[in-house]
């Protein structure tokens, strides 16, 4: 309920600040305007922000090899990718789904991939407040108008008065922080942004590991570089606005980006009436405004969509790819343990059906995973399954059971046998341990002779009450 409501409150802000992009405007005058556009140059913005997300996806990998980690740089570039996916339909959401994407994929802990954002952030703020002092040199005046537009205040206002404010409101935040540091510090806000703090230091800290710094550097230009390109380039695809410079690029992309940090829905509307007041600010009419506006944040929405959704799909099949190989046929399985026994593994086997897998099924697996460092699940056919439980079973298909138990990261190995016990399995698998649930006993379990042979042992672990497939059934049928 409270993300949907927070879903619900981005929608309403990109709402709000659309009306007031819009407002007062031609919207029929502004779409027959579309037809002048030059699309050339709006598709040459589309690739370079393209080649803007797979440098920094290049240069994250840098950053997750300083921890001592290996990241394929096609996974690095798919998942940032995703990310930005992600902050089109959920703002704020597109950091924790990279780096979820990627722990996914290669198996690198969350937390760690998580840290490394922090020093990305860092070096972006402080790439941006560079832009910002170029930006207050060589367009003063206009990012006077800006704010002046913003607050509200008379365009006729002394642009010295505007650049006073915005000092004065900083530096008295400042002052009033370190006059009551000591009762500030018992509020959580407080509280988050001092960790804040405490995590940029620490990110920078962690900027002397990088071994390669100078490719490091280079992408962090490059990515800036395209940033400001895609805003540029895009002046020469509308007429009003081919004459402005680079300079006016980067005011444009500054404007721009403060526009995007508004918690709006994709920078829907934040975008476009930040972007409309700062060309305003150079002397473009409000309808050319807009439609730069639209035409960029479209394209680069665009681009954004299908890059995605191409690496969500490349994502998705490598995840498919390692549930399959998870799954093995006896030949390749055997091979496979060979090599886990000369790495000294104790390799524990269990099987079953697991038609609808439940707590049960769960709690035994886990339990069976901790016996020791390998865990092969045998699985009944679809065959042997309607041999013993009748024609109406299974209720899932074999290859679907088969990728579910795949899926579970503490089982290294699920196979399918035919017959109706696993006793031609279990002689050539040859495991040290066999659990089974608790309605067995010892004696009945397959493989048990094998295991007293060898010094091998079977373990009987209990069964988690109220949980079981037949149950299940009887449910579902009553209801």
């Amino acid at each position: 309920m409270l993300k949907t409501l927070k879903y619900l409150i981005f929608i309403i802000i990109s709402s709000v600040l659309m009306y007031f992009a819009f407002k007062d405007q031609n919207i029929s005058e502004i779409i027959s305007m579309m037809s002048f556009v030059d699309y050339e140059f709006i598709l040459i913005s589309m690739i370079c922000g393209a080649f803007a997300i797979v440098s920094r996806g290049l240069r994250w990998r840098f950053l997750i090899e300083s921890l001592g980690h290996k990241a394929s740089k096609k996974n690095c570039i798919h998942t940032v990718s995703v990310g930005y996916l992600t902050n089109i339909l959920i703002p704020r959401a597109g950091e924790i789904s990279r780096c979820t994407s990627l722990q996914q994929v290669e198996n690198i802990p969350f937390n760690k991939l998580f840290g490394t954002i922090i020093l990305e952030r860092l070096i972006d703020l402080a790439i941006l407040i560079i832009l910002i002092c170029v930006a207050f040199i060589y367009k003063f005046v206009e990012i006077s108008s800006f704010f002046e537009n913003v607050l509200g205040t008379s365009s006729s206002a002394n642009s010295n008065n505007t650049l006073l404010i915005v000092f004065g409101v900083f530096g008295a935040i400042f002052l009033f922080t370190q006059l009551f540091k000591k009762r500030l510090s018992k509020f959580s806000l407080f509280q988050k942004i001092k960790n804040i703090v405490k995590g940029l230091k620490d990110g920078l800290t962690s900027f002397n590991n990088l071994k390669e710094k100078t490719p490091f550097i280079i992408h962090t230009i490059f990515i800036w570089l395209m940033y400001i390109i895609m805003t540029f380039i895009c002046f020469f695809a509308i007429e009003e606005t081919e004459h402005l410079n680079i300079l006016d690029g980067i005011y444009i992309t500054i404007i721009g980006g403060l526009g995007m940090v508004v918690p709006s829905q994709g920078g829907i509307g934040s975008y476009h009436l930040a972007v409309k007041l700062g060309l305003s600010g150079i002397g473009i009419a409000m309808q050319p405004a807009l439609l730069f506006a639209f035409a960029v944040h479209t394209a680069q929405t665009l681009m954004t969509i299908i890059f995605g959704l191409f690496s969500s799909f490349i994502l998705l099949s490598k995840q498919l790819n390692k549930l399959k190989a998870k799954i093995f046929h006896i030949e390749d399985l055997s091979q496979i343990i060979k090599e886990w026994r000369l790495d000294g593994n104790k390799i524990v086997f269990t099987n079953g059906c697991f038609d609808l897998i439940h707590l049960g099924h769960l709690e035994i697996l886990a339990r069976s995973a901790d016996l020791g460092d390998r865990l092969i699940v045998g699985i009944n056919s679809d065959k042997s399954i309607k041999r013993i439980k009748g024609k109406s079973r299974p209720i899932i298909e074999e290859d679907s059971r088969a990728k579910q138990l795949a899926a579970i990261e503490f089982i290294d190995a699920v196979i399918l046998f035919n017959e109706d016990t696993p006793h031609n399995l279990i002689s050539s698998i040859n495991p040290d341990i066999i659990t089974k649930g608790g309605d067995y006993k010892k004696n009945d379990v397959i493989g048990n002779e094998l295991m007293n042979k060898k010094a091998g042992k079977v373990v009987i672990i209990p069964l988690t009450q109220g949980f079981s497939t037949t149950s299940i059934l009887e449910k579902i049928k009553n209801e």
